[in-house]
């Protein structure tokens, strides 16, 4: 894909989380990539633009700063 027309919708810290959150999304019909995270350890989670509402409506369901982001507070 393409980066210059993808957002980032979300960061992971490794490569587990990356798998598991592509997963979802990909099962949705989002295409996914990643990219190394300015702020070093991460990898930032990019969908094209014209998926940007789908994936934040699967990866925050609660609301923008919920969702899924608890899933990870137990791992």
């Amino acid at each position: 894909m393409n980066t210059t027309t993808n957002q980032k919708v979300f960061s992971v810290n490794g490569r587990l989380q990356a798998i598991w959150i592509e997963s979802i999304l990909v099962q949705a019909g989002v295409p996914v990539s990643f990219r190394n995270s300015k702020a070093g350890a991460y990898l930032d989670v990019f969908v094209p633009a014209e998926n940007v509402y789908d994936a934040n409506i699967i990866l925050y369901p609660e609301h923008p700063g919920k969702g899924i982001r608890n899933a990870f507070a137990n791992l």
